[in-house]
């Protein structure tokens, strides 16, 4: 999709400096929140798509920034929305794993 041709190198980036996940992921928080639409369906797909399988355990200790965002988009009133931020639980209940 084109979002993610978009974030190609960003992605790259996070992949050669890990220092860079905390910054992305507070962006992207800031994105799952927009009250536009749009915007927030893309963050929550890019995260979902792109970002978890790129950064994979380095995102764990991180995820609890995200909780409050996630839990009001699986409140949303739209399915998408929803559907969305239910795909982004499911791609990083793997990282909750310590074994």
């Amino acid at each position: 999709s084109a979002s993610r041709l978009l974030l190609a190198p960003p992605v790259i980036s996070l992949l050669l400096f890990p220092a860079l996940v905390p910054l992305a992921i507070d962006a992207f928080e800031k994105r799952v929140c927009d009250n536009n639409f749009k915007v927030n369906l893309c963050a929550l797909q890019c995260l979902a798509d792109t970002i978890v399988p790129a950064v994979g355990h380095t995102l764990g200790p991180l995820l609890p920034s995200l909780t409050q965002a996630l839990a009001s988009n699986l409140a949303s009133p739209r399915k998408a929305i929803q559907g969305a931020a239910g795909t982004f639980c499911t791609a990083v209940m793997p990282l909750g794993d310590c074994h």
